[in-house]
């Protein structure tokens, strides 16, 4: 079997083709990465904007006469934190930083805290702004440089639903501020290797894996005279060419993510710095509760449900290879069941078997980040529920391969 898994994987990779996809996807990453180190806030840009708020507080001040008046000892005392803020950034103290950020909130904090008002969906809420205290908490125990900006609009969570101005409405304009702001981009290691698994880790990831294995089951003359029909003179079982075929495309598919991995790390180490793979995210729980676990073990988790989800697709497209004996048919009965699948599942996101069908798991940030089950307002939305009904509904279609394949020898 291992003869025929070198001959599998010696066929595919002379394609072509298959070279020219895994060179754009590259060429893909790395104008990614172009465009994510453009976007990212560097200290300096940080330190510009505290400046220029400190020039026109000294302007305010410079326009009061009585410079012992309560107003003029405000603009003082204003004038003093931002010099002690830019000391902070200018050395590196983020530990200071993030203290000062706190502090800044506080008194709105407790004033939340004092009303319950868990239950408002206005930006800032009252969950917004508890994540984000102990958002800048994990960071301050673990000594984790955090990725700018750190103010109150760059953290933004599920339960903001409404931007209001002056306490009242839904503006668009700071809705759109608050999105952009909240948005944040880092050309670290570790922090572009999260962006870019929000990406990859999608239905747009899914179809480019299926572009690159589209014709690995017909390309030979499934069941015709095609080539394939010299692997059947040898003597192996029918059941090892299909399984030899699967492995390659999980192989080679877990092959190049690895190489994604790699070349995200080392985009990092020359262009910025590795970053800390400990960096927190956010995971929402049931009731308001929530948790954060490190940036290592959410990028681990995601590979693993990917891995499920790409799986599920191979037996989506072997199925229909089968069925159909033609690459164009085939792929495009897979994309059209996945985008149909997808807008159904939406339509029985909240009924009791939804959590049960697989097309509910090709987004798979909003998975691990429980987003997705706070938004349906059920918790079996998770990790595990999702890793287990990709691999069972595999499961089920690969023995449908096999019964098409008895019916299709014995016809």
């Amino acid at each position: 079997m291992i003869w025929l898994f070198q001959f599998e994987l010696k066929k595919f990779w002379t394609s072509i083709i298959v070279k020219l996809f895994i060179a754009l996807f590259f060429l893909a990453v790395l104008a990614y990465y172009a465009y994510v180190h453009t976007q990212t806030i560097r200290v300096q840009d940080v330190m510009i904007e505290i400046n220029e708020s400190k020039m026109r507080t000294e302007n305010q001040l410079s326009m009061i006469e009585d410079q012992e008046s309560e107003e003029a000892l405000f603009l003082l005392s204003m004038i003093d934190k931002d010099d002690a803020v830019l000391k902070a950034y200018e050395e590196e103290r983020w530990y200071d930083v993030l203290a000062y950020e706190v502090e800044l909130y506080q008194e709105e904090f407790n004033a939340l805290i004092a009303q319950k008002q868990y239950y408002t969906v206005s930006f800032p809420t009252l969950f917004t702004m508890e994540t984000r205290n102990a958002y800048f908490e994990y960071m301050q125990q673990q000594h984790i440089t955090p990725v700018l900006p750190v103010h109150l609009y760059a953290w933004k969570t599920q339960y903001d639903e409404l931007f209001p101005i002056n306490d009242s409405g839904d503006d668009p304009f700071f809705r759109q501020f608050v999105e952009k702001q909240s948005t944040l981009s880092s050309s670290t290691s570790v922090y572009f290797l999260y962006q870019l698994s929000k990406v990859v880790f999608s239905p747009f990831g899914v179809l480019f894996f299926l572009l690159l294995f589209s014709d690995i089951v017909t390309k030979e003359g499934l069941y015709t005279k095609g080539s394939i029909q010299l692997l059947r003179t040898q003597p192996l079982q029918h059941w090892k060419i299909p399984t030899v075929k699967m492995l390659v495309m999980m192989g080679v598919s877990l092959c190049l993510l690895m190489a994604t991995t790699l070349l995200g790390v080392l985009l990092g180490i020359v262009f910025d710095r590795v970053g800390d793979w400990d960096y927190p995210v956010l995971i929402y729980g049931e009731a308001y509760a929530y948790t954060f676990i490190p940036m290592w073990h959410y990028l681990l988790k995601s590979i693993l449900l990917f891995g499920a989800l790409l799986l599920f697709s191979y037996s989506l497209l072997f199925m229909f290879s089968y069925m159909t004996k033609q690459m164009i048919t085939a792929i495009g009965l897979t994309v059209a069941t996945f985008a149909i699948g997808i807008m159904l599942s939406q339509q029985i996101i909240s009924t009791s078997i939804g959590p049960y069908l697989p097309f509910h798991y090709a987004s798979i940030d909003s998975i691990m980040t429980m987003s997705y089950a706070i938004h349906a307002e059920d918790m079996r939305y998770s990790f595990r529920t999702g890793g287990v009904v990709l691999l069972v509904a595999s499961c089920c279609m690969l023995i449908s391969i096999g019964i098409i394949q008895k019916v299709n020898r014995q016809s």
